[in-house]
């Protein structure tokens, strides 16, 4: 007996994935032809407001030296305005929204098929009611990196994260921002390396700290540190996107290093991935020699890295950049 519904395709473009999670989740359906020419939803929003002005304009005007007032002696006319202001923040809304799923598209143009696994309808519901009173366009970029991530993967970012983002401000935004310039990965989690005077260098105030605490990014406990367990063998110490730091000791005996951190929150991180961890390769150089000094029983080593797989496998260079000699051993 033949099978006459359609088998669903594996894969799928992203783009064709976001326009099926905008109209679940907003209830119109929209064409990838409307994605592309969100830039005239200014110039909507002013024409409907055009209208409306245009077939209220029976509400009664006065005119005195503080400027034009409407008459709201009657109700029906303070009823009409309410109606009108309703309607001017629905557009305002649905302006807000298209312009973030039009970034997000921009993202995902060009991408690669992706898993054609459903996305979590709460989860759209809750972000596409989320954005709707974001009107900061750097607001609006997050926001549309975080529905481009969720496209291609479903479940990368949790329902707290975007409570979290909801609740944040552009400033506060702007700082966890530049907060991400130094976050280092270590044992699945990332870190700011708490020490001093490599904060004072960096410019990390422990204000910017504790208010990302506020927020829900960091912790902002001074008192945390994150142990890695190290052997003879290479071991992963701690990363960026470019270089990787090693450590392994310099006898059989097995210890452990304690790096004082203030780690990120499961959404400062998801939220940081997407902003990228972008610290520079001579400031995690800094941090392999204070590791070094506050460590003499191993050797820390810090190499290039040539990729990192799907799977997370990093290939690196075995060239050491702190002493240029050629390392080898098992991560």
């Amino acid at each position: 007996m033949g099978n006459s519904e359609e088998k669903k395709k594996p894969f799928v473009g992203p783009v064709e994935k976001l326009i099926d999670c905008i109209s679940g989740a907003i209830g119109k359906v929209y064409e990838p032809k409307h994605l592309k020419k969100l830039a005239e939803a200014r110039s909507y929003e002013i024409n409907t407001i055009s209208e409306a002005m245009r077939k209220n304009s029976d509400i009664p005007i006065s005119y005195d030296n503080n400027g034009i007032q409407l008459d709201t002696r009657q109700s029906d006319d303070l009823f009409m305005r309410a109606k009108n202001r309703l309607a001017f923040q629905e557009l305002k809304k649905q302006e807000n929204i298209e312009k973030v799923a039009g970034k997000a598209a921009a993202l995902l143009d060009g991408e690669k098929e992706v898993p054609n696994n459903p996305m979590d309808s709460d989860w759209t519901i809750r972000f596409f009611n989320s954005v709707e009173d974001v009107s900061s366009e750097e607001m609006q970029n997050l926001w549309a990196r975080v529905l481009a991530g969720e496209v291609k993967q479903p479940g990368s970012f949790a329902l707290r994260t975007l409570e979290t983002l909801h609740n944040m401000t552009k400033s506060e935004a702007e700082v966890f921002n530049e907060i991400c310039h130094h976050v280092l990965i270590t044992d699945g989690k990332m870190i700011i390396f708490n020490d001093n005077a490599m904060m004072k260098t960096r410019g990390i105030l422990y204000g910017y700290i504790i208010q990302m605490e506020e927020c829900g990014l960091m912790n902002s406990d001074n008192q945390v540190a994150v142990t890695s367990t190290i052997d003879n063998s290479l071991r992963m110490i701690a990363r960026n996107d470019s270089m990787i730091l090693f450590g392994r000791t310099k006898t059989d005996t097995i210890t452990e290093i304690k790096m004082p951190a203030y780690i990120l929150t499961i959404a400062g991180s998801e939220l940081a991935r997407i902003i990228g961890v972008s610290t520079p390769d001579e400031e995690l150089m800094s941090v392999a020699r204070e590791i070094q000094k506050r460590n003499p029983q191993v050797y820390v080593s810090a190499h290039k890295i040539n990729s990192i797989e799907a799977g997370g496998e990093i290939n690196y260079c075995m060239t050491d950049q702190i002493t240029g000699r050629n390392i080898s051993g098992d991560i």
